[in-house]
């Protein structure tokens, strides 16, 4: 990366092109629960196939990082990001042409190829700034926010006025505007410009570490998230009650979103990580305690708050191991991959042997991502500050 590159990719004006390309990118993802909602009530899967279906989309997720990854690397970032949005873009207007279950996969597959490799894009850009703990958190407040909108308002709004085909319209309506960030990158620039000068600065056992540990906190997150309001309703608890919890949670989270990138830098990074991903596990066994209004609340928030702040910091650290940008382009991969697999698991444990099944199955991919990250082998003063070059 020249120094021209780097300078112009410190501006305000391109980071917040990454940070709005990073939120936007994975809408689907971030309003699972309501865009499931508007799929059951339009094409009446059930809800094993809807399980395959979500899973089909973060799958597809998964393959457009990978993409992005190893494969388009030497084409222009430009044609890259232009095809994704556009691939994205008919993906989700041609799901609402189709009425067999296969065909709609095949499609949500598709989508997720776009989302994926455009959210790879973002983050393999936001990785790799001068100050990326600060850019990455204001992508997942940014994140949390738009989730929280898309939930309350956004999609059951267009639901009630024209159900699906205006969910799935509004999606890939928003992927068009995704083309104009094509032109904040210069022509000809590619995704492996960098590696020139980080040649022989890659830990790939590190990189690979933090992603095994961001892909099993998220099996524990699509354990618990998905099917919080049933782990409340299981405890007898009022939907109205669940509500307010959930809502609390999100925005005590967004001052982990300010919070983590002020105090994760330097040594406290791998120390707020850890202390992070103790707390969700701590938090899973409190929701696995015999119920009670108060466990289900404080079990809630501290597992989504903890979630949010882990994830931000186990972001953080997948550049200090890798400077040429492959392994952080494939962290919205394994984040989908692991919770398409922890919602499977979850679902299938909780019709077979109840909640705390799956709650259990969550504490251990939770205790199993702590592991994983405390494995890693701390990087001495002089990697720690290559990292950070621009």
């Amino acid at each position: 990366m020249n120094k021209e590159n780097g300078t112009r990719r410190s501006q305000s004006a391109f980071v917040a092109a990454m940070v709005a390309l990073g939120v936007f990118s994975p809408t689907v993802f971030m309003g699972l629960p309501a865009v499931v909602g508007q799929v059951a009530q339009h094409w009446a899967f059930g809800e094993a196939t809807l399980g395959i279906a979500v899973f089909a989309e973060v799958f597809g997720m998964s393959c457009g990082a990978l993409l992005v990854a190893f494969v388009l690397g030497r084409q222009p970032v430009r044609r890259v990001l232009v095809a994704a949005a556009m691939l994205a873009a008919a993906a989700n207007l041609a799901t609402l042409g189709v009425h067999g279950f296969v065909a709609f996969a095949l499609l949500r597959c598709v989508a997720g190829v776009g989302s994926g490799a455009l959210n790879g894009i973002a983050m393999r850009y936001l990785s790799y700034t001068s100050t990326p703990e600060r850019h990455l958190g204001m992508l997942v407040m940014g994140q949390v926010l738009w989730g929280m909108a898309l939930l309350a308002f956004v999609i059951p709004s267009l639901g009630a006025a024209w159900g699906a085909a205006g969910v799935f319209t509004f999606v890939a309506a928003l992927s068009v505007p995704f083309t104009c960030v094509a032109g904040r990158f210069e022509r000809g620039e590619t995704l492996s410009t960098p590696q020139q000068r980080a040649a022989g600065r890659v830990d790939k056992g590190g990189a690979l570490l933090s992603l095994v540990a961001l892909f099993a906190l998220y099996g524990g997150v699509g354990v618990v998230w998905t099917f919080l309001e049933k782990i409340g309703a299981d405890a007898g608890l009022r939907g109205s009650y669940i509500s307010i919890v959930l809502a609390a949670a999100n925005l005590v989270s967004l001052v982990a979103c300010w919070f983590m990138p002020k105090v994760g830098v330097g040594g406290g990074l791998r120390r707020w990580t850890l202390f992070n991903l103790t707390g969700c596990v701590v938090a899973a066994a409190s929701l696995a305690l015999p119920p009670s209004p108060l466990s289900f609340a404080l079990g809630s928030v501290v597992f989504i708050v903890c979630w949010t702040g882990g994830a931000l910091l186990i972001f953080a650290t997948i550049p200090q191991y890798d400077l040429v940008g492959r392994f952080a382009a494939l962290s919205p991969g394994f984040l989908a991959l692991g919770f398409g697999v922890g919602s499977i698991a979850g679902g299938e444990l909780m019709e077979a042997s109840g909640t705390r099944a799956a709650l259990e199955v969550a504490i251990v991919l939770c205790m199993l991502s702590l592991v994983f990250y405390a494995r890693l082998r701390p990087l001495d003063d002089e990697r720690a500050l290559v990292a950070h070059w621009e």
